[in-house]
């Protein structure tokens, strides 16, 4: 399914647990959005904390972005240890 231009869409991650299998509460969080070329183009650092190792972000693509494949990065930290998780989502003009 392709979003578009200007439109708001909810970024997640979910599931999110340490290496002992426990759910992540209350971690520091950085999503860094790509353009399709794979440049970055903005970090977000506020985020939702929807349950235990539940986490959203709404983003609105910008109006003068780009038709292609985005890509969402998110960065959790908790207890100096960070875990990475890719999404893409793709936007058509």
């Amino acid at each position: 399914m392709a979003f578009h231009l200007g439109e708001t869409i909810r970024l997640k991650a979910s599931d999110v647990k340490d290496l002992d299998d426990a759910a992540i509460t209350t971690p520091t969080v950085s999503i860094d959005i790509y353009n399709p070329d794979g440049t970055l183009r903005e970090t977000l650092t506020t985020f939702t904390e929807s349950s235990a190792g539940n986490f959203y972000r709404d983003y609105t693509i910008p109006s003068g972005g780009s038709a292609g494949i985005w890509r969402a990065r998110w960065a959790i930290t908790k207890s100096s240890k960070v875990g990475k998780e890719d999404h893409k989502f793709e936007v058509a003009v």
